[in-house]
Formats: C-alpha cells, structure tokens, sequence
C-alpha cells in the first residue's frame, strides 16, 4: 500500500504529458459515490485532456510581479466534469485564478474494467512573468 501511495501524483500527472508508469490512482470504491482525497484503487486508463482553459493572470499578481506554478488536484468525474479542486501547492494571489481555470476543464473520464471512474488528478498551472 506504501508503493501506491508514492506514484499516485507521479502516475496522474504521467496521464497528463508527463512519463507514463502503470496506472494506479485515486478512484472511488463505489459506483454512486465520489473518492475523497487520498483513496486509492486501481485504474486501466488513465483521464485525458479534451478542453483546457488558460489561467486568467490576476492584475495583482502581475504587478506585484508574483509568478510560479500553483498545482490543483481535480477530482475529475465520471462524464469528465471537474467535480472538485484542492489547491496542494498554493501561491495565494494565484490559487484563485488556477482554481477556476482547472474548473472548467473537461477529460475523457478514467476507466476501470471498462467503465467510466472518478478520480483525482494532479494539474499544474504555470503562471509566469514575460
């Protein structure tokens, strides 16, 4: 159960352009209900990107010169919907703006013994100065 713990995030960000590894990530042990942060069960596909939309960079945060990546865990649900976010690495005048960018992002849901499964999935949000 240790070992499956450590890749959850590795695995999920891999499902979303980074080196894939076998997949195992949080999922739900019930068809009705959906996972709370940190349950884990095994998952054959991982979810996909069909729709992002960009972050809108704060005005503040632009003059204040605040740049860096924010990353949101997004319960993603079974129609693809982000059902939930959970900011894990905040920077306070751009979680806002991240939250609701990751929000309306839409995936081809996750899958398991060919059936759609909710899950969570590690994004991150690079804001950055130019």
């Amino acid at each position: 159960m240790r070992r499956v713990i450590g890749c959850i995030s590795v695995l999920v960000v891999a499902s979303l352009g980074c080196a894939a590894r076998q997949p195992i990530v949080v999922a739900p042990t019930t068809d009705e209900r959906l996972p709370r942060f940190g349950e884990h069960v095994f998952v054959e596909e991982m979810p996909e990107i069909v729709m992002k939309v960009q972050p809108r960079y704060p005005d503040s945060a632009r003059e204040a010169g605040v740049d860096g990546t924010v990353i949101v865990q997004a319960l993603v649900g079974k129609d693809g919907r982000v059902k939930d976010t959970l900011v894990i690495k905040s920077i306070p005048t751009l979680d806002a703006a991240a939250t609701a960018a990751v929000r309306q992002w839409v995936f081809k849901p996750a899958r398991a013994r060919s059936r759609p499964v909710a899950v969570w999935a590690a994004v991150p949000m690079k804001f950055a100065l130019r």
